[in-house]
C-alpha cells in the first residue's frame, strides 16, 4: 500500500492539471464572446480543481483532519459541477426552461 498515496497525489495532480487548462480555455472563451454561459463553466472547471488541491493538501498544510479536507474538497466539487451544469441550461435570454424552439 505504500504506492497508493502517490498514485493518489499523481491523479490529482492531473486533475488539477486538466482542470485548470480546460478553465484557461473557457475563460479565453469568454473574453471573446462575453457569454455569459462560458463565464459560468470557467467558475465550474476552476471549483472543481481547487476542489481536488484542497483534498490533498488542506490535511498537509493547515492542522485540519482528513475527513475535513475530503468534505472540503467535497463541497468545491459539487458547487462547481453545479455551475457547470447551470451553465449548460443558461440561454442568451436566462434559463432556458426547453420550451420551443431555441
Amino acid at each position: 500500500m505504500s504506492g497508493v498515496p502517490g498514485v493518489r497525489v499523481a491523479a490529482e495532480a492531473a486533475i488539477l492539471s486538466c482542470g485548470l487548462v480546460l478553465a484557461f480555455l473557457a475563460y479565453r472563451a469568454y473574453r471573446n464572446t462575453e457569454s455569459a454561459a462560458l463565464g459560468l463553466v470557467t467558475v465550474g472547471f476552476c471549483l472543481v480543481s481547487l476542489g481536488a488541491v484542497a483534498g490533498v493538501a488542506l490535511p498537509f498544510v493547515t492542522p485540519v483532519e482528513l475527513a475535513l479536507g475530503l468534505t472540503v474538497q467535497n463541497v468545491l466539487t459539487a458547487v462547481g459541477l453545479a455551475a457547470l451544469v447551470y451553465s449548460l441550461c443558461v440561454s442568451k435570454t436566462g434559463v432556458d426552461t426547453g420550451s420551443g424552439p431555441a
